[in-house]
């Protein structure tokens, strides 16, 4: 995102951005359900990098601001312009510059960016298919653990994946965050975000915040909305929030993407379609 105040995008980009913001079904949650204290030095706690552009850098900052935090934060990332998003993110660069960098696909590519670039110690996020070998390989092993445990106890099981968790330096989740503070002048276009936190097994938690923005100041929407992607991550790692930051938004409901199965939305289009066809077809021998 740049200091731009927006643009509004056409029918057919709002029709596409029902697409992009698709996940799988399960909404991205900590393994065990639980939010854990990070003053316990044996917590649990998911690993996790974020990249930012409108809130440039306060996510993280919430993040860093618990103690023991270098036990779950690894690092993060402030981006602003397109083509920073593009070469370091792997963004796609043509629909960004559609959108001015603000939709559910650039928050989800910035989210698994700042992920895939992390995971394979700073290199190019280009190599997908470094990333995409490792998240296999990672996967086997554990379904090879899983298979070789003996009828212990749930909570003898917990404790080995957590030691083994803690023995990874390597991060399990992604953040991303992209969104407007400024839209004077912009017709039907108030402050909003989009947010995207995904995981290496493949779930997400996404969507838009959008209320409570309207009449704020620029630096005050950055604001709220860095907290609300942080509550959000706080779910995905199993962080215990702080409590103020929570108190501040325990009435505020976030407007989460629904899930939807893309290849499925496609059938039904050119279901639709043929049918239209048939249709017209039918009518012409009329």
């Amino acid at each position: 995102m740049s200091e731009s105040k927006g643009k509004k995008i056409t029918k057919e980009q709002a029709k596409q951005e029902e697409h992009h913001g698709i996940h799988t079904e399960t909404k991205a949650q900590h393994p065990h359900g639980k939010l854990y204290n990070s003053k316990n030095d044996d917590a649990p706690i998911r690993k996790i990098v974020v990249a930012e552009s409108l809130t440039a850098g306060k996510v993280a900052d919430l993040l860093a601001s618990h103690d023991n935090a270098g036990n779950f934060f690894i690092g993060s990332m402030s981006v602003y312009t397109k083509h920073h998003k593009n070469q370091l993110l792997d963004v796609d660069k043509e629909h960004a510059g559609k959108v001015d960098c603000v939709s559910p696909k650039v928050a989800s590519e910035m989210a698994s960016g700042i992920l895939e670039m992390f995971r394979t110690k700073g290199k190019s996020p280009r190599r997908k298919e470094d990333l995409k070998r490792k998240t296999e390989q990672d996967n086997q092993e554990r379904e090879k653990k899983k298979e070789k445990k003996d009828d212990k106890k749930d909570d003898d099981e917990k404790e080995e994946s957590d030691e083994e968790r803690e023995n990874n330096d390597e991060p399990e989740v992604g953040v991303g965050v992209t969104g407007f503070a400024i839209t004077d002048g912009v017709e039907d276009l108030e402050p909003h975000a989009y947010y995207c936190i995904t995981t290496v097994e493949g779930e997400k938690r996404q969507g838009r915040i959008e209320k409570g923005l309207k009449g704020k100041s620029r630096n005050e929407v950055r604001r709220i909305v860095a907290e609300r992607v942080y509550l959000e991550a706080c779910k995905v790692i199993g962080l215990k929030p702080h409590e103020e930051v929570a108190k501040n938004h325990s009435n505020t409901e976030i407007d989460e993407e629904e899930p939807s199965d893309a290849a499925a939305d496609e059938k039904k289009e050119k279901e639709e379609k043929s049918n239209r066809d048939k249709e017209a077809k039918t009518n012409e021998r009329r």
